[in-house]
């Protein structure tokens, strides 16, 4: 039996892609499409939409023959991001209600499962309340696992600044979260 050979890390896919192996892109996208949808999705609130700027986040990257000096997580995020804000100040509103990215489980106290949906929910409303770039913040810190370092660098913001907006969100989704339903 052969040994398994582990995967592909993301520089070594990069340097493959920029060596002219489009598989390597090709795997790339595999990869990361379904986090950086998932991301613009609750950046935007569309599927549709988050699907379009996800596409031109790549194309970006493709036509630029990119070249991070961080990590593509950290590069596409920052790509994404800024196409998900350009996106919302050109629509000129945000959207109103953010849907639920993944169903919970179906729990056998139905009384539970709804109160964990309402939960979602109101935590969702919350995030959506939030200015854009703050809730990127979030998302990219939270959602999507990057050192403030990296949503820095993603956001162009300083670190300090991004630990600043998290301080923000933080204290505005607790405060919004404690209300009691409407």
């Amino acid at each position: 039996m052969m040994p398994a050979t582990a995967p592909a890390s993301d520089a070594d896919l990069v340097l493959a892609f920029q060596n002219g192996d489009d598989s390597a892109f090709a795997e790339l996208y595999a990869r990361w499409r379904p986090r950086a949808t998932a991301y613009a999705v609750r950046m935007v609130g569309s599927p549709e939409e988050a699907e379009e700027l996800v596409t031109e986040a790549f194309v970006t990257l493709v036509e630029g023959r990119f070249a991070p000096t961080g990590s593509f997580r950290s590069y596409l995020f920052t790509v994404l991001q800024r196409k998900c804000l350009d996106h919302l100040r050109r629509r000129g509103t945000r959207g109103k209600v953010l849907p639920l990215l993944a169903p919970e489980p179906v729990e056998p106290d139905l009384e539970g499962a709804i109160d964990g949906f309402r939960d979602r929910r109101r935590v969702e409303a919350a995030l959506q309340s939030l200015p854009d770039e703050h809730r990127s913040v979030v998302l990219l810190y939270y959602a999507h696992g990057l050192a403030s370092r990296e949503v820095a660098e993603a956001t162009g913001l300083s670190d300090q600044q991004v630990r600043s907006k998290l301080s923000y969100a933080r204290k505005t989704l607790k405060t919004l979260l404690e209300r009691e339903d409407p």
